[in-house]
């Protein structure tokens, strides 16, 4: 079974790529991070692949959706959207640009 994680270098994403290494799946990563992708890579093998991209970019969709085709993903059984980031100052002070960053 094939797992796709975003936010896959750190955190939540990492612990959840190990987690499901471990109950069996494939798994791609997807992070901003190379080197800390490339450290899940050694650690993990074959059961581990990896895309680095920066998702909040215009375009991002695009450049998954090729990297995921030269890896030769077929069919994805499991998707975590665990990408994210904060700006952290109260809501009400954000400008519109910002807003749509967080959405």
């Amino acid at each position: 079974m094939l797992a796709v994680v975003t936010g896959a270098s750190r955190g939540i994403g990492r612990l959840l790529v190990e987690r499901l290494i471990k109950k069996g799946y494939q798994v791609v990563g997807i992070a901003r991070s190379r080197e800390a992708l490339e450290e899940l890579k050694a650690r993990f093998g074959d059961s581990f692949e990896y895309v680095v991209q920066d998702l909040a970019q215009d375009g991002a969709e695009r450049e998954v959706k090729k990297a995921l085709e030269r890896l030769g993903v077929g069919k994805v059984d499991l998707l975590i959207n665990n990408a994210g980031f904060a700006i952290k100052k109260p809501l009400l002070e954000h400008g519109e640009e910002e807003l749509q960053k967080l959405f």
